[in-house]
């Protein structure tokens, strides 16, 4: 599916699963004719079109999944994403003080712990949330626009899920939160200042009433708590690569007060659910 350079050819996705071991199989035809169905290896897309696109997306896996055999049924993985038990054993203490200023670390230590104890308390309601099939790791290095600007290409799909409703728009609007690979820290405001119009394009791209983009938005927020605060800081502060120049390090203090900002958001979510 990947040709040198940076241009590749669109495939046509007409089958998605696992194997018994995990493995993810992704089964395409090229779609042949006069160059339209190439797409441009740094080409950017207007955000709200592309979640649209994933929208689309997620509905035609839905539609085709609804009418593939029990046995292919079994191979795609359903799962919540996050776990109870290992966010319990995350200790928020290694998170390095240099990462605060004017947010206190033990008010951030004790909103991750009632963070957790809410998740515990609310865990079957979240079982419950809508789920979708999707790609999962939707970030804009593996999403990109048709050369005529009407459809999107997506690679990398081994991440392949069915997942609550919206974690596929985490990693679409914020990735590199802390520049574990990088280097470079990202700054998610970019990201959390489009949600509202992003999640209402996606959700109008699945033909959802308006009143999901709220289930959507506890989906793609609960991805990213675990993802970059459960998982991905504490990972951070590990390695020891704690950034020390100013740009960086204000960036961290920022997506941190940001994640915050969002666990409060989830705790009073979980009790409307």
């Amino acid at each position: 599916m990947i040709r040198p350079g940076t241009v590749w050819r669109a495939p046509n996705l007409y089958l998605l699963g696992r194997d018994n071991q995990g493995r993810c199989s992704l089964f395409y035809e090229d779609l042949l004719s006069d160059g339209s169905n190439r797409v441009l290896r740094q080409g950017k897309g207007e955000l709200t079109h592309v979640a649209y696109c994933l929208g689309r997306m997620s509905l035609d896996l839905q539609c085709r999944l609804e009418d593939a055999p029990p046995s292919t049924k079994e191979l795609i993985p359903r799962r919540l994403g996050l776990s109870k038990e290992k966010l319990s054993k995350v200790d928020m203490e290694t998170v390095n003080d240099v990462f605060f200023d004017d947010l206190p670390k033990k008010y951030f230590i004790e909103e991750a712990r009632q963070f957790v104890q809410s998740l515990k308390d609310n865990w079957e309601r979240l079982r419950a949330l809508p789920y979708a099939p999707n790609h999962y790791d939707a970030n804009r290095g593996n999403v990109f626009l048709n050369t005529d600007k009407r459809g999107i290409v997506i690679i990398d799909w081994e991440h392949a899920r069915v997942s609550p409703l919206g974690s596929e728009i985490c990693q679409f609007l914020y990735s590199s939160m802390w520049g574990i690979k990088s280097g470079k820290t990202k700054a998610v405001r970019f990201g959390y200042d489009r949600e509202e119009d992003v999640l209402k394009s996606y959700i109008s791209g699945m033909e959802r009433p308006a009143r999901e983009v709220e289930f959507a938005r506890i989906g793609m927020n609960l991805k990213l708590i675990n993802m970059y605060l459960y998982r991905s800081l504490p990972k951070l502060c590990a390695t020891g690569n704690v950034p020390s120049d100013g740009e960086n390090l204000a960036r961290i203090r920022d997506n941190i007060r940001i994640l915050v900002e969002k666990m409060v958001w989830l705790r009073d979510a979980f009790r409307s659910l």
